[in-house]
């Protein structure tokens, strides 16, 4: 089996330094932050631009 993280500067290993939580649209600005306050070490990444429907999105809804 191999091992596919990283060594760091102090020795010790890792796979990943940060998680985010990308939010699609404003909408989901409170649903992303709840989930990264939920996971430790998560970092919610907000999105200032308004959830929009387009075309086909709009006739289904």
């Amino acid at each position: 089996m191999e091992f596919m993280g990283y060594e760091r500067p102090d020795g010790s290993v890792g796979i990943r330094n940060h998680v985010a939580v990308i939010s699609s649209g404003r909408c989901g600005n409170e649903l992303a932050a709840i989930i990264a306050d939920a996971v430790p070490g998560a970092v919610p990444v907000l999105h200032t631009h308004p959830c929009v429907r387009l075309g086909d999105d709009n006739t289904i809804v």
